[in-house]
């Protein structure tokens, strides 16, 4: 009997162990459901846990995030410091004497010509004014005369003006561009009187501009501010090719200078009111007026397809 007791012992005993052995592996089976292996990105994805946290960052595109706000910063902290400078200049060049001067010899200008007052703007190569001084202050110029005149429109173009500049100048200062390089080829305005504003510009430029307007009644209505035609004129170097219409159009020019007291020599330094006592002129002057074409090897001309020498 003992025996027998022994024996229903020892399987009691085997029975109890399978049975751990079972519910041991089921907790197994189960732990692995609950925790799947991790996928290794063969499909571009990782999955993220707690412990894996620091995968889910080196996914995220950090750097380029921080490199794109940095630029946004210097791009927002460009804009700024661009409309300051600017300002700054129009306010120093409203308030000094060469302002007063400008005006005065501006009103002798539309007296010559007979205009009573200037309607609309027109300026050529102002060039890149949020990084060149001289531009800036060219156009602090140009603003201030837009704040006393008053014009109906103002138009402006140079292929060197940045994305920011462009930006500037239509959505700061209230301007408009001309959408691509018409090498000054442009008409003036049908009504009142246009002031053309083209500082430092080859006289080629203006050459294309005369041309433009080659007719009484559109050089009557023109007041041109730049390089002095006397100059251009008197000058042995200046060959008839490149300044036709400027050469033929200068006895019946009236040129006022304007006087350069401004402390910055380099910024007005050589220019004039020009206007055109057209009435005077013969209906023959103005008959032959091909359109101009300069030699290749003329380095000063304008450059066509948006580029500037």
């Amino acid at each position: 009997m003992l025996e027998n007791v022994s024996k229903t012992k020892f399987r009691s005993g085997e029975q109890l162990r399978s049975q751990v052995e079972v519910v041991h592996s089921s907790l197994k089976l189960l732990g692995k459901r609950k925790n799947p292996p991790m996928n290794n990105g063969d499909d571009g994805f990782t999955l993220v846990t707690r412990k894996t946290r620091s995968q889910k960052k080196v996914r995220l595109p950090l750097a380029s995030n921080s490199s794109d706000k940095k630029n946004l910063v210097i791009a927002e902290v460009s804009r700024d410091l661009a409309i300051k400078q600017v300002q700054k200049s129009r306010s120093e060049i409203e308030a000094s004497e060469f302002f007063k001067q400008a005006l005065c010899s501006l009103q002798e200008g539309l007296e010559s010509s007979k205009n009573g007052s200037v309607k609309h703007f027109l300026c050529y190569g102002l060039g890149c004014f949020s990084s060149c001084p001289i531009a800036r202050h060219q156009l602090g110029f140009l603003l201030a005369l837009k704040g006393h005149l008053a014009p109906l429109s103002v138009l402006l173009y140079d292929p060197l003006f940045t994305p920011l500049e462009r930006s500037l100048l239509i959505d700061e200062f209230g301007l408009s561009l001309i959408g691509t390089n018409e090498e000054g080829k442009r008409p003036v305005a049908k009504e009142g009187c246009t002031l053309v504003f083209a500082p430092h510009c080859p006289k080629q430029l203006t050459n294309n501009l005369l041309w433009a307007n080659w007719h009484p009644e559109l050089l009557g209505r023109c007041l041109l501010l730049a390089n002095s035609f006397n100059s251009v004129a008197n000058n042995p170097a200046s060959q008839p090719e490149t300044a036709e219409y400027l050469l033929r159009i200068h006895e019946h020019t009236c040129e006022v200078g304007l006087k350069n007291s401004f402390r910055l020599y380099d910024v007005f330094n050589d220019l004039a009111f020009h206007s055109f006592d057209t009435e005077k002129i013969s209906q023959d002057f103005w008959i032959n007026h091909p359109e101009p074409i300069y030699p290749e090897d003329d380095t000063g001309q304008v450059i066509r397809n948006g580029q500037q020498s």
